[in-house]
């Protein structure tokens, strides 16, 4: 299952692209494999652009950025 919270919860000392691989390295994936779904899932919400920037950093892509933490686990219900 996927969770987008309405606050966001981004970690802002985190990257865009850390923030979504996160769920990946908790749930016991190998680093490279976790940043490679997470870059795949941020291009999907068309912001590979921003993945180097922290979440102060980015005016409107911090919504985007939790679609894409909540759908690189490939969650069957969000």
């Amino acid at each position: 299952m996927g969770f987008i919270f309405q606050s966001y919860n981004l970690i802002p000392v985190l990257s865009a692209i850390e923030n979504i691989e996160l769920p990946l390295l908790v749930v016991g994936k190998k680093l490279k494999k976790a940043r490679q779904r997470a870059q795949d899932a941020i291009e999907m919400v068309g912001l590979a652009d921003q993945a180097r920037k922290h979440p102060a950093e980015m005016s409107g892509g911090q919504q985007r950025i939790t679609v894409a933490r909540s759908l690189v686990n490939k969650p069957a219900i969000v």
